[in-house]
């Protein structure tokens, strides 16, 4: 009967010795399931919704890229603009009668180098060694863990001449006025010429500024609303794996006690078999 007291005593003091280990490991780590076994099921769940949660933060990247290759479409297009925005004013000056062909002629030099120095801000418009304005311009940006993206078309800007938008949706500012043949501007009815498409050409432009306009904003949605899911998982990963330390330390306490409290019945129940054999000598 000693001995068999003995061992239950014993198996107690096991029992809370390894629940007290078990629970300075999670104090520890601040994670409940530290260990797979802790909880199996939750541990499942809980890297489902990181799993989750890391596509969504990947996806918030990809939305600041998109949002700074729109950023860099509108500067391009905004600086176009004030280009254009010169010409057309030299249209208008060259239009009146009170200006000589010879004044028009000096004001095309600066109409042509104008002109170019469009065709090089096409040239040069580019985001991350991609061209911008080259009419193949179409990005997907993937907004969504699930791999949904917004789509981001950005046609032909700037080519060799002015002109309107295409008629299959392509976006051409430069296409009737070539600059390549150094057409002379020297007659009013040339000066007129420019005055219409440098205003089709910003209009054009402002239109297009407007649609990168509401794909930002559209980009800017999502990437709230990947804020707002990202939390609300993170919030509900955290209540399945983080610990609760004041709770866990209230079970710390009890376990060493029961396993020092059986230990010390252990202790004192060998030390009476010790004096009952004292005895029987």
């Amino acid at each position: 009967m000693q001995i068999q007291n003995n061992q239950l005593l014993y198996a107690s003091y096991q029992k809370h010795l390894l629940s007290a280990q078990k629970t300075m490991e999670r104090i520890a780590t601040g994670d409940r399931m530290a260990k797979a076994s802790s909880d199996p099921s939750g541990l499942i769940q809980s890297e489902r919704m990181r799993s989750q949660i890391s596509g969504m933060e990947q996806a918030s990247k990809n939305i600041q890229e998109g949002k700074s290759l729109l950023d860099m479409a509108d500067k391009t297009m905004e600086l176009s603009h004030d280009i254009l925005k010169r010409l057309n004013e030299l249209a208008v000056k060259g239009s009146s009668d009170t200006i000589t062909d010879d004044d028009r002629i000096e004001m095309g030099k600066e109409v042509h180098s104008l002109v170019e120095e469009l065709n090089e801000i096409n040239k040069r418009a580019n985001y991350n060694g991609k061209t911008l304005f080259d009419g193949n311009g179409a990005y997907h940006i993937t907004t969504s863990e699930t791999g949904r993206s917004t789509f981001v078309a950005l046609g032909y800007f700037m080519t060799d001449g002015f002109g309107g938008n295409g008629a299959d949706g392509k976006f051409y500012v430069l296409d009737d006025f070539k600059i390549g043949k150094k057409q002379a501007i020297s007659s009013k009815e040339s000066m007129e010429n420019l005055l219409s498409v440098t205003s089709d050409a910003m209009k054009a432009i402002s239109s297009e500024r407007g649609s990168i306009g509401a794909k930002y904003s559209r980009l800017e949605v999502a990437e709230k609303n990947l804020e707002n899911k990202s939390e609300i998982l993170s919030k509900a990963d955290s209540r399945l794996r983080d610990v609760d330390v004041a709770k866990e330390t209230m079970e710390l306490a009890k376990h060493q006690m029961l396993a020092e409290a059986s230990m010390a019945m252990l202790s004192q129940g060998m030390k009476n078999h010790q004096s009952v054999l004292m005895l029987l000598k």
